[in-house]
């Protein structure tokens, strides 16, 4: 197990590093991508393109029209990604040759998913379940081809997954510190954006007080003090974000359906769960139902924004840690604690395309993603039904 993670760690890194495909196995979901690059700015550019349009846009922060051309970018794509991430890389990581960069940008995530986790589990004194975690992380990032491809391609989505850890840590257990930190990850990719808020629903009116009532100001706080530091960016990289949501791509139900039911859809997820829930009002429920009904929610989202790859998914592992703090402490429900493990465990199996070594069942698999699609919704749907169930049991 451990000889195929470190062999392909090291290829990526040699693949960045001189800009010459070292195949791993499995390849990366979407292969290796480096587009010609005829741009003098990005003549150090190897492999991340994702990153690669962040680097070269940051690199030039100061020039105020990053958000209005492409011409920072080897892939001539318009550019929508936050200012305080913009800035924050442009005082650290393009100081470095962009091979080094891309580098150290990949395993900052990962050094900060193993901090956080090692934190949450050591709160809960499951400190002996560091090591499985940490071993988990790196089989799906560097033995899943949704992993391997988010490395591919220099993507961000652990910082989602951390906003989602603090998130859910400050909610089981009201610490400010924590709302704080789950902001400050969000903003620097607000991807699933409309979790938060449907979290926070949930969060405020069952069992509401004065106190939570301030975390939610504190985290919103946190989410308008990084888009006014930069007022003029803010405005440009809005009007991107709407923008981006006619550039329909991937596993997502934007271009699928009609925008009036995209609409609905997060209301109505919220309140299939928020109704029953508030008619028996009780803390206890919501403790033992809510994060496993996070984990259908945020599958769900995945799926209502507009442009999403399969490597959206890495958000989950944020949820591991605390899910693992709900297995020993939120729920005596032997039975619910089974299936929900289950299905969470199934569907990072499928979602992560952890067949590949099955050389027969992975002939069966169509590439269409509306086989994967179909997945995220019956996730959501298994977990609403196990869930809303324990809300109504005795």
């Amino acid at each position: 197990m451990f000889s195929p993670i470190s062999s392909n760690i090291v290829k990526m890194v040699h693949t960045f590093e001189t800009g010459q495909v070292d195949q791993t196995n499995p390849l990366p979901l979407y292969g290796f991508f480096r587009p010609g690059v005829n741009k003098p700015i990005c003549k150090d550019f190897t492999f991340g393109v994702d990153f690669g349009q962040i680097y070269y846009s940051s690199k030039y922060f100061s020039n105020v029209d990053i958000y209005k051309t492409t011409k920072y970018d080897v892939f001539e794509r318009p550019f929508c990604y936050p200012p305080i991430l913009c800035y924050l890389y442009n005082k650290t990581l393009c100081h470095f040759l962009y091979p080094q960069a891309v580098i150290l940008h990949l395993f900052l995530q990962i050094f900060l998913l193993l901090s956080a986790s090692y934190y949450v589990l050591n709160y809960y004194r499951l400190n002996f379940m560091a090591l499985p975690v940490t071993l988990i992380y790196f089989i799906v990032l560097f033995l899943t081809p949704v992993g391997l491809a988010w490395a591919e391609r220099g993507q961000f989505d652990i910082y989602t997954a951390l906003a989602i850890l603090f998130f859910m840590f400050a909610v089981y257990e009201s610490n400010a510190y924590a709302f704080i930190l789950a902001a400050f990850f969000a903003s620097l990719k607000p991807t699933i954006a409309p979790f938060f808020v449907q979290a926070f629903i949930v969060y405020l009116l069952i069992d509401f007080n004065h106190k939570k009532l301030l975390f939610f100001f504190l985290f919103a706080a946190v989410i308008l003090i990084n888009l006014l530091f930069f007022p003029h960016y803010s405005i440009l990289f809005l009007t991107a974000v709407y923008t981006i949501r006619f550039w329909s791509q991937g596993l997502t139900l934007v271009n699928r359906m009609p925008s009036i039911i995209i609409l609905f859809i997060p209301i109505i997820s919220l309140l299939v769960y928020l109704i029953p829930l508030g008619l028996k009002a009780q803390k206890h429920i919501s403790l033992k139902t809510f994060l496993p009904y996070a984990t259908g929610l945020v599958t769900i989202d995945i799926l209502l924004t507009p442009i999403s790859w399969e490597y959206r998914t890495l958000c989950l592992l944020g949820f591991i840690p605390m899910a693992i703090a709900w297995f020993f402490h939120y729920c005596r429900d032997i039975l619910y604690r089974r299936e929900f493990i289950l299905l969470f465990l199934l569907f990072l199996f499928v979602s992560f395309h952890c067949f590949w070594f099955l050389s027969s069942a992975s002939t069966m698999w169509s590439p269409k993603p509306e086989y994967f699609i179909a997945s995220y919704i019956a996730y959501y749907l298994a977990i609403a039904v196990i869930s809303i169930s324990r809300i109504y049991a005795p």
